[in-house]
């Protein structure tokens, strides 16, 4: 098949692109910049999230995977536009294609809290299961691997200091994944009929708390490190 990626040359987007070409697929990555993405990879620069797409710079598209997402706002770079336009976006572009098979893969537990993040998770969601396409939602958990966010940081307090502040109150459950796991996930999806309109988490069999990964990482470090709780207004 030949698959648009949109932000693939994100953490997952490029295990994404590296296991859809292992499996023989061909890619058009879709994303604000190339990053890391090899060479050969077909690359069209757009940011999905700012406008609609023009349909006349693709070829034919058999299936549209959306990995678009971010953590943290940057200027115009914001969940709304990223989360939600962007969604809106890639599911007019793939009327125009007449592209059927649209996976998004958005985030386990969307409902976790009323903060823009989440909330703008959900209309993403929402965008996707309202529209007549074969649509599949993918939920990862806190996906790890080379270049991640969280356990990597985890990593560099862990190293700088014996002490992690963690806010006070519930911190999970969190349930790891490694990211060629989640890679692989999108790849079985796209071959799977039955997954069409199907809403599936993709997480690891583990429920932990956010102390007990971080004394996790710890031991794996072989340093100590000691879990001081502290309210999330006063962290704030």
């Amino acid at each position: 098949m030949n698959i648009l990626v949109a932000g693939a040359s994100g953490f997952i987007g490029t295990a994404v692109v590296a296991a859809l070409r292992a499996g023989g697929h061909d890619v058009v990555a879709v994303s604000r910049s190339r990053g890391g993405l090899p060479d050969d990879v077909k690359h069209i620069q757009i940011d999905v999230g700012s406008g609609p797409v023009d349909p006349s710079r693709f070829g034919g598209i058999d299936a549209m995977v959306n990995l678009i997402g971010i953590a943290v706002e940057r200027g115009t770079n914001t969940f709304e536009a990223a989360h939600v336009r962007a969604v809106e976006h890639l599911l007019q572009l793939s009327q125009a294609l007449d592209v059927k098979r649209f996976v998004h893969v958005s985030v386990v537990r969307p409902d976790g809290s009323d903060g823009p993040y989440h909330r703008t998770k959900r209309e993403g969601e929402a965008r996707v299961t309202r529209s007549d396409r074969d649509w599949t939602l993918l939920r990862p958990g806190l996906v790890y691997g080379p270049g991640d966010a969280m356990l990597s940081n985890l990593v560099r307090f862990v190293t700088l200091a014996p002490v992690f502040v963690a806010p006070g109150g519930p911190t999970g459950p969190l349930q790891t994944v490694d990211v060629e796991d989640v890679a692989d996930a999108v790849v079985r999806t796209l071959a799977t009929p039955s997954t069409h309109r199907a809403t599936i988490d993709v997480v690891g069999p583990d429920r932990v708390s956010l102390p007990e990964l971080v004394r996790t990482v710890g031991a794996a470090l072989e340093l100590p490190v000691w879990v001081a709780r502290m309210p999330a207004g006063l962290m704030r």
